[in-house]
């Protein structure tokens, strides 16, 4: 399967139900089977994102756990800008939750 470049954007429709779409879940299934190259930032996003649909009432704080399990679940590859401003994959990070 190809690979595709996602970003943060992706999140919400597949964890809160008021954006919950079959295309949403098509994209999450394909970023499981295949993997997705996401911007070096996207963790932070991911991780933020998911807070502040809690502090909202989109997602209930039980849920968190769950919604955190299922984002590891995407193979992720981190493309990150190195000190000269290029580009340049890495592991993937999990995103962190406070």
């Amino acid at each position: 399967m190809a690979r595709f470049v996602i970003d943060a954007s992706c999140i919400p429709p597949i964890f809160f139900q008021d954006e919950a779409s079959p295309k949403a879940d098509s994209v999450f299934e394909a970023a499981v089977r295949g993997g997705v190259v996401v911007p070096a930032i996207w963790p932070l996003e991911v991780a933020n994102i998911l807070r502040q649909g809690e502090r909202r009432g989109r997602i209930a704080q039980v849920d968190l756990a769950e919604a955190c399990r299922r984002v590891l679940l995407i193979q992720a590859e981190v493309e990150a800008m190195t000190p000269q401003g290029r580009s340049a994959r890495c592991s993937p990070s999990p995103p962190v939750m406070a």
